[in-house]
């Protein structure tokens, strides 16, 4: 967080980029990420939430077909959003 910090003081635009949809993610680390991006939106100008990219012969790819727990393409919501609202 300091490095994001010190990035805006001087002047430059920060993002952040978070990825859903790990096999190991649950729930509660998808929430938590989601408080995170909230509790901290004056240090990002915008925040961008993609799905994993799950590439077929991959070990992401097995681990999510043996896991069952990757709900497949589509069903994950992907966008830029700012932020924070303007005034």
């Amino acid at each position: 967080m300091i490095a994001i910090k010190i990035t805006k003081e001087a002047g430059l635009i920060t993002r952040g980029a978070f990825i859903f949809g790990d096999t190991q993610e649950t729930l509660e680390t998808a929430e938590y990420t989601m408080r995170w991006v909230e509790d901290h939106c004056d240090l990002l100008e915008t925040a961008t939430f993609q799905p994993i990219v799950l590439y077929p012969g991959s070990e992401l790819y097995e681990r999510a077909v043996n896991s069952k727990k990757n709900p497949g393409p589509g069903s994950i919501y992907s966008g830029t959003v700012p932020a924070r609202q303007s005034e």
